[in-house]
């Protein structure tokens, strides 16, 4: 975790209070957490990327493997928003082309959205294009979006479901 997020949840900005839950971390002593300061490498082919926006202490998980480099985060809700001219949800590329933006956020978190908007473009640059559909990138947000019959009109127009490799 990283140290600044810990500290973040003892002092929630007023545009948080809705999003954190600190009563799931009441027993939890601050010990309990290794906290790490930036990015970090975890061992071969695995890191963490500090990428704010999200949240305060959001980072990236980064993998090489097999079929190349793959990232997950919470700064986007399906892979597409990183590629948002590929997308057929409805609106996703409308609203990126209408705003001349690159990429669409996971925007629930507008205290700090331009970060999330600068760590998305960072993430964007680190991972390889899908083997399956070259238009999309390894990117496997850490709450993919699904389809839904309670959600019409959400499909996601790609999505990875797992990462897969061989050893």
């Amino acid at each position: 975790m990283q140290r600044h997020e810990l500290l973040a949840m003892t002092q929630l900005h007023p545009l948080q209070r809705p999003w954190y839950q600190p009563e799931t971390y009441r027993d939890v002593r601050p010990d309990a957490f290794l906290t790490v300061d930036g990015s970090l490498v975890l061992g071969p082919g695995v890191a963490v990327v500090e990428t704010p926006g999200h949240v305060y202490g959001n980072q990236t998980l980064v993998l090489n493997t097999s079929t190349g480099i793959w990232a997950s985060s919470e700064n986007a809700i399906a892979t597409e928003c990183l590629t948002p001219e590929h997308s057929r949800m409805p609106g996703v590329a409308r609203w990126a082309r209408t705003w001349q933006q690159e990429v669409v956020l996971n925007a629930n978190t507008i205290e700090t959205t331009a970060d999330q908007y600068n760590s998305l473009i960072i993430e964007k640059t680190l991972v390889d294009r899908a083997q399956s559909d070259p238009r999309f990138l390894q990117f496997f947000p850490s709450s993919e979006l699904t389809a839904s019959w309670a959600n019409p009109g959400t499909t996601p127009t790609f999505s990875h479901k797992a990462i897969r490799h061989t050893a």
